[in-house]
C-alpha cells in the first residue's frame, strides 16, 4: 500500500503528494462514493431507483504525475438531481401545484358558459401540477365540456387524469380551477372561481377548514337613507368587495343595479333564491317577512304580528362567482333573517352563527358575510318599514358561521315540558311559559304599550302570573292578546312592592291559542325602571 491518510467521514484514502502505487486505493474510493450516493438517493426517494453508471472515466478528469483532480461530470450531476428532486422531493410533497401570475391571482379571469358547459380562463398566468408546467393553460384556455343535465355540483380540476369535471370535491393536492352549482332539479345557480396558487396542499386543507373566506376591504353599503320609508331610499348599492379564499384573492364587483338576489329557506328545507328583486326583503303587502325555520323547514311570517314597532335583520353575503352574467347575479346574496324582535338590542346581539344555513354551505364552497342590515317596521305612525341601521361584519367565514368551541351540546332533545332549540333565536323555555322583560336603564318605565311581545307556543288557559320590578313601586299592567285586552278591569298590580304572584284573574279571558300574539301595556308606574312578567298556561 502506498503512503497516505484517510478522510474524516467515509475513510477514503488520500495518497501523499509524490507517493506512487495508489491506483487500487483510489478505485476503492470510487466504489465507496458510488455506494454512498446510491444510499442517499434511495433514502430521498423512499424506494429503490436505478442510479447512473459511475464509471472511472466519468469521474476522474485527470491523473498526471503527482497531481490528482476528480469531479462529477455534468451528466451525472443532472441524473442525481433528477433522482433527488424529480423522483424524490416532488413525488413526496406533490408540489408545486397551482397557478401563478405576475399580475396577481386576482387578475385571472374565470367565466362559465352554461350553454356550452365549459369554463374559460383569461389573463397572464401559468399552471403547474406537481412541478410540471401544464402547457395547455394559456390566455383564452377553454375547458372540456361536462356532462349534460347535471343535478349536483361540479368541480373542475387537473390531476393525473388531466382536466376533468367531477361530482366529488377536489383533493387539495389537485389543481383547482372552478366550480359550477347545479341543483337537484337541474337548475343552474352560479359558477365560482378557484385558481389557487402554490400553497402547500396540507396548509391549504388546514386553512380551508379553519379560516376559509374572509373580507379584506370594501363591501360597504352606500346610496341609501337610514330610517327613511321612501322606497327608493331603502335600496342600497354595494361598493367593490375584496375577499380572500385562503391564498386566492378576488375582487367582487360593486352592485349598482338596484336588483337584488334574496336567499331564504323554503318549505322543503332547501335554499331558495329570488333573482332580480326590487326590494332586499320579502314582503306581505307593505310588511317585511322574516324566514321562520322550524325543524329545518322555512316559512314566511310577517314581522309585525300586531306589534307597534319590531326589528329584524337581513344578512349580506359575498361570493367570488365567475364573471358570466348569470353567475354575477349571485355575487351578493341578501339572506333573510329568521326572527323578529321588539327590542333593537336583540337584533344587535345576533351574529351569522345564529342563522340556520341549511344546504347553503353545500351549494357554495366559499362565501363570507359582510353586513347586517337591521330593518324596522312601525305600525304607527308610518305603517311602513325602513333600514334602521347597518353593521359591518368582520372575521372569517368560520368565525362568523361556526359553532362555539369547547364542550357544548350539539343536539338538544326536549320533553313535553320544554320547547326551543337552545339558540339565541329559539331559546329553551318551558312549554306554556310566556315571558316579557323591559329594561329602561336608570329611567322610570313610561306608561303605554311595551315595545315587545311574545307568541304563544301552546294552547291552554292562563293559570299563573309572576311580575317583578327592580325597586319598590306601584305599577299596573294590562295584558292583550292579538290587540284585545284580556285583563278586564283587573290589571296585574304591585302596590309599594317588588313582586306579584297572581292566580285569580278576576274577569279575565284566560284562553290562549297557539300563535296568539301577547303584549303588555303599562297603565301606571311611579318608580320601576326594570320589569319582568311571566304567564304560565296549563
Amino acid at each position: 500500500m502506498s503512503d497516505g491518510t484517510e478522510t474524516t467521514n467515509y475513510e477514503l484514502f488520500k495518497p501523499d503528494v509524490e507517493s506512487v502505487g495508489w491506483g487500487e486505493e483510489v478505485n476503492q474510493n470510487f466504489d465507496t462514493l458510488d455506494s454512498e450516493l446510491k444510499k442517499k438517493e434511495a433514502k430521498v426517494n423512499g424506494s429503490k431507483v436505478d442510479s447512473p453508471d459511475f464509471s472511472n472515466d466519468e469521474i476522474v478528469h485527470s491523473v498526471t504525475g503527482s497531481t490528482i483532480t476528480s469531479q462529477l461530470s455534468s451528466a451525472i450531476k443532472t441524473d442525481i438531481a433528477k433522482g433527488l428532486i424529480a423522483h424524490g422531493t416532488i413525488a413526496l410533497t406533490k408540489e408545486p401545484t397551482g397557478f401563478t401570475s405576475p399580475n396577481g391571482l386576482e387578475t385571472i379571469g374565470v367565466s362559465y358558459d352554461q350553454a356550452n358547459r365549459r369554463v374559460t380562463l383569461t389573463g397572464v398566468f401559468e399552471g403547474y401540477y406537481k412541478g410540471e408546467k401544464i402547457v395547455e393553460l394559456t390566455d383564452g384556455w377553454v375547458s372540456p365540456q361536462h356532462d349534460e343535465d347535471p343535478t349536483t355540483t361540479l368541480f373542475l380540476k387537473y390531476n393525473s387524469n388531466g382536466f376533468e369535471w367531477t361530482t366529488t370535491p377536489w383533493e387539495f393536492s389537485e389543481m383547482q380551477i372552478a366550480y359550477a352549482c347545479y341543483r337537484i332539479d337541474g337548475a343552474f345557480c352560479f359558477g365560482q372561481r378557484e385558481p389557487h396558487g402554490f400553497m402547500q396542499h396540507q396548509s391549504h386543507k388546514e386553512f380551508h377548514e379553519t379560516i376559509g373566506t374572509y373580507r379584506t376591504s370594501g363591501g360597504n353599503l352606500i346610496d341609501f337613507e337610514p330610517q327613511s320609508t321612501t322606497a327608493t331610499e331603502r335600496r342600497p348599492d354595494i361598493e367593490d368587495t375584496y375577499v380572500s379564499d385562503e391564498d386566492l384573492p378576488s375582487k367582487i364587483l360593486a352592485l349598482t343595479t338596484k336588483a337584488y338576489t334574496r336567499c331564504y329557506t323554503n318549505g322543503t328545507g332547501k335554499s331558495e333564491f329570488d333573482v332580480d328583486e326590487t326590494e332586499i326583503i320579502n314582503l306581505t303587502g307593505n310588511i317585511p317577512n322574516y324566514n321562520q325555520v322550524t325543524a329545518g323547514i322555512g316559512s314566511q311570517v310577517a314581522m309585525n304580528s300586531g306589534q307597534t314597532t319590531r326589528y329584524m335583520s337581513v344578512w349580506v353575503i359575498a361570493l367570488p362567482t365567475t364573471s358570466d352574467a348569470t353567475s354575477q347575479k349571485f355575487r351578493y346574496l341578501f339572506k333573510q333573517g329568521q326572527s323578529a324582535s321588539s327590542d333593537i338590542a336583540v337584533e344587535r346581539g345576533l351574529n351569522p352563527q345564529d342563522l340556520f344555513l341549511g344546504d347553503l354551505e353545500e351549494i357554495s364552497p366559499e362565501f363570507v358575510f359582510t353586513n347586517q342590515i337591521i330593518l324596522r317596521y312601525r305600525a304607527s305612525p308610518t305603517n311602513n318599514w325602513d333600514i334602521f341601521e347597518v353593521r359591518a361584519l368582520t372575521g372569517n367565514r368560520f368565525i362568523q358561521t361556526g359553532s362555539p368551541s369547547g364542550q357544548f351540546l350539539s343536539v338538544v332533545s326536549t320533553g313535553d315540558g320544554l320547547t326551543g332549540n337552545g339558540t339565541p333565536t329559539s331559546p329553551l323555555q318551558p312549554v306554556g311559559a310566556i315571558s316579557f322583560i323591559a329594561d329602561n336603564g336608570d329611567t322610570e318605565i313610561e306608561t303605554g304599550e311595551l315595545t315587545f311581545g311574545a307568541d304563544a307556543v301552546k294552547s291552554g288557559t292562563i293559570e299563573k302570573a309572576i311580575m317583578r320590578v327592580d325597586t319598590s313601586s306601584t305599577i299596573t299592567v294590562d295584558i292583550y292578546v292579538n290587540g284585545t285586552k284580556i285583563s278586564d278591569d283587573a290589571p296585574l298590580t304591585i302596590t309599594a312592592g317588588t313582586t306579584l304572584t297572581e292566580t285569580t284573574f278576576t274577569g279575565w279571558d284566560k284562553t290562549i291559542s297557539v300563535g296568539d300574539y301577547i303584549t303588555a301595556n303599562v297603565t301606571a308606574n311611579d318608580n320601576a325602571t326594570k320589569l319582568s312578567i311571566q304567564l304560565t298556561t296549563g
